[in-house]
């Protein structure tokens, strides 16, 4: 039998220095990506080392697609690569079994793109939710 996907009712915050982005996940697609401005006079000094981390926070999944209650959460799925949109059969990702913050730390330059999925028991796995990004210059 084939695998089964899942929707989850998944909300996604991406908390970075310079791109901040929240929204639902289940499929409904990115939502808007705003750019953080630092405040006047502060603009990040040419020879300061470049903030290399990236701190993902999301709202728990508490409800399946159907609008039943989420009781078989088993963890997350953060996604990660370099070109957008994410894919699940393109990208890496990494396991988050408890709690709804994962740090990435030594990115590369450029940009990177992130994705959460929820994960239940039995090894579905929900939509993606909304895609953010951290830009490394």
């Amino acid at each position: 039998m084939g695998s089964k996907t899942r929707s989850f009712g998944l909300w996604f915050l991406l908390s970075l220095p310079l791109v901040f982005n929240q929204g639902c996940g289940g499929g409904s697609g990115p939502t808007e990506l705003f750019t953080e401005q630092p405040p006047p006079g502060q603009n990040p000094s040419p020879t300061s080392s470049p903030d290399t981390s990236a701190q993902l926070l999301w709202e728990p999944a508490t409800m399946s697609a159907d609008g039943s209650p989420l009781t078989d959460l088993a963890g997350y799925r953060v996604y990660f690569g370099t070109t957008s949109p994410l894919s699940k059969a393109s990208s890496s990702w990494v396991p988050v079994d408890g709690g709804t913050t994962f740090t990435f730390t030594d990115l590369e330059l450029g940009t990177t793109y992130f994705a959460i999925t929820a994960v239940d028991i039995a090894g579905n796995e929900s939509d993606f939710s909304n895609e953010g990004s951290k830009t490394v210059l």
